[in-house]
Order: C-alpha cells, then structure tokens, then sequence
C-alpha cells in the first residue's frame, strides 16, 4: 500500500515537468539573462526586426508573435510609411516613418539580444534579454518555437 502512496505522488511530479532533459539542457547552454525594469504585461507588444529580406522579417516576428500570443500577452502590429512624391509630384523617397500598434516595441534585431522599449515613456529601454543560442528562426511546429515560449515565460517572471 505504501508502495502505491509513493508511486501516485512521484508520477504527478514527474509528469508536471514541462520541458524533457534534452530541452531542459538546451535551455541552460542558452545562458539566459533577464534585466527588466518593469514591465505592464497588459499591454501591447509589438515584435520588430531588421533582417536581410522580408521574408526573414516575417519569419522571425510571426515565431515570436506565436510564442507570445501562446503565453497570453496581447501582440499588436506595426506598419511603415513612406512619402514618395515631392511638391511637384516627383518619384523620389523623401520620408520613412513606423508606426507601432501598441505600448511595447519587442526588438529582435539584435543577435543574441532583445531590447523592449517603452513607446509611451521616450522610448526608454524598460528590459533588454541576451541569450548565447540562436533563436532567430523557427515557424509553426518547428522546435525554436518552444525556446521563444520558454523565454517568454522567463521574461513574465521577471515582472513579478
């Protein structure tokens, strides 16, 4: 009987653990570091990245988007403009502006860092994360995905 007791509460244990081994040390080599400010994570994040091509723009901000939208956080968009014409209406760039749907820029350009600005308080830096492993890439069911929930989760614990 006692063999039973014990077996019953180990097996919940074990089976509450959300990343395997593998994961779990994956996870430790990217040597993760969080420095947050304060963060309200009722607000809108805005996932933003310069990459060579557009579509690896697109790659990077939909993964993150994923990984965010899945841990709960309210994600927002961002689009450009660009005045293209002067007064005499002549082809020629003159302007490009971003505008950003939401309070936070989540800024992935950086390799190995993300900064998160603060659009209503001047832009300021309010958190900034560094990881050693890329985590750049990863779509759909791909496993970089986990990585980005796991640093998401990370970074919602910092806040508290």
């Amino acid at each position: 009987m006692k063999k039973v007791l014990v077996l019953l509460l180990i097996v919940p244990v074990i089976g509450l653990s959300q990343y395997t081994k593998k994961e779990l040390k994956k996870l430790d080599k990217m040597e993760l570091k969080i420095v947050n400010r304060g963060l309200d994570l009722n607000s809108t994040f805005v996932v933003y990245s310069e990459e060579s091509s557009q579509q690896l723009i697109d790659l990077v901000e939909d993964s993150w988007e994923t990984a965010m939208f899945s841990k709960g956080l309210d994600v927002g968009d961002y689009y450009e403009e660009s005045q293209v014409k002067d007064t005499n209406n002549r082809e020629m760039a003159l302007s490009n502006s971003i505008t950003f749907n939401g309070r936070y820029v989540f800024d992935t350009s950086t390799r190995g860092q993300i900064k998160i600005q603060d659009l209503e308080n001047n832009n300021k830096l309010v958190a900034s994360i560094t990881y050693k492993r890329d985590l750049s890439w990863g779509v759909g069911f791909n496993p970089l995905i986990w990585k980005k929930e796991y640093v998401i989760e990370e970074l919602m614990k910092s806040n508290r």
